[in-house]
Formats: C-alpha cells, structure tokens, sequence
C-alpha cells in the first residue's frame, strides 16, 4: 500500500511539471482543460510514462493548491507568475 501511494505522488510530481511545461508561458496566459489533458497524454506517451487521468486531476489541485495556475473552469486554465518561475 505504501508502495502504491508513493508511486502515485511520483507520477503526480512528474504531471505538475508536464502540465506547468503544456501552459502559456505567459502569466495569466489561457488554456483549456482539454488542452492540457491531450498535451499531457502526448508527453506521456513520448516519455513512456503512465497516462492517468485521475492523477492528472490530482495534479492540477495541487497546483491550483500551491497557487501555480488558476483553475476558473474547464474552459480557463491559468498559470501564475508564481508557477511559471517555480517550474522554469
């Protein structure tokens, strides 16, 4: 079981920065939840990595969490300037 949960924050860790790499560089720059969820899926697939969209959803609360991106809706998708200087 501890092995799963770690298992999960390293794919988790490994989203946030796919995600924050799939957002405008730009703060405040817009992008959709479907955006990031195909981008995602496409680095993953090149990486070789696991593609889990519930991990993803984890992933992006963390972020939204850690004031990295605003989430207004599926339709709106924001980094912060925050989050672009952390994940440089």
């Amino acid at each position: 079981c501890i092995r799963l949960v770690q298992k999960e924050k390293s794919l988790i860790v490994k989203y946030k920065r796919l995600i924050m790499e799939s957002v405008p560089n730009v703060p405040a720059g817009q992008t959709t939840y479907e955006a990031l969820h195909r981008n995602v899926r496409l680095y993953c697939d090149d990486l070789g990595i696991s593609f889990d969209g519930i991990a993803l959803d984890d992933a992006l609360a963390e972020l939204e969490q850690e004031q990295c991106i605003v989430y207004f809706d599926e339709n709106d998708v924001r980094p912060t300037n925050h989050g672009l200087v952390r994940f440089r």
